[in-house]
């Protein structure tokens, strides 16, 4: 999950499978953590290290910097991975006065991603726009991958206040997919 704990999208973590916020641990741990966070002295996330667990060893594979433009609501994030100092991806966020996002893209290099040779390049492109009542209520998610572009509508549902389900509204098929009990207690929405 881009970013962790603190992946600036507040759905990210159930529309995709197999994906998982995590927690914030208060002492760094000897191994089994994934991100390393940095913040400055206002209490904003300005680095993410994250780590893999490889043999015995911990190995730093990507930093993440993210600067703030807070007059304009915006956050910008750099990916950078480590291994060959490359440029991975971009990223923008876009909040409302209230804090709440209204837009997440990405630009993603896929092939500084899987290749340690760049003689090609291709780029995937991924968007989530925000709408809000009380609540987030609607998620526009486009993914451009290559010469394949995906577009998916989100329509949230909530009981007593509670998110329990969303449906993908631009599909024929209707379908209502509860969010597990256990992705729910992190969510921060």
């Amino acid at each position: 999950m881009p970013g962790g704990y603190y992946c600036p999208s507040p759905v990210f973590e159930f529309i995709v499978g197999n994906a998982y916020r995590g927690y914030i641990q208060t002492k760094k741990p000897k191994k089994h953590f994934e991100y390393e966070y940095i913040k400055n002295s206002n209490s904003q996330l300005i680095e993410a290290n994250r780590y893999v667990f490889h043999n015995n060893s911990v190995l730093l594979v990507s930093k993440e910097f993210i600067l703030y433009k807070p007059d304009e609501n915006i956050e910008a994030v750099f990916l950078f991975s480590e291994d060959d100092i490359v440029l991975e991806s971009v990223g923008l966020c876009r909040y409302n006065n209230n804090h709440e996002i209204r837009l997440y893209a990405t630009l993603t290099n896929t092939y500084a991603q899987f290749s340690n040779t760049i003689n090609k390049t291709s780029f995937d492109y991924h968007s989530e726009a925000f709408t809000y009542g009380k609540k987030l209520e609607f998620v526009e998610w486009i993914d451009n991958v290559g010469d394949m572009t995906e577009k998916f509508g989100f329509r949230f549902i909530y009981e007593n206040e509670k998110l329990v389900s969303y449906k993908n509204v631009y599909s024929d098929t209707n379908i209502e997919y509860r969010i597990p009990k256990n992705k729910l207690h992190n969510t921060i929405l």
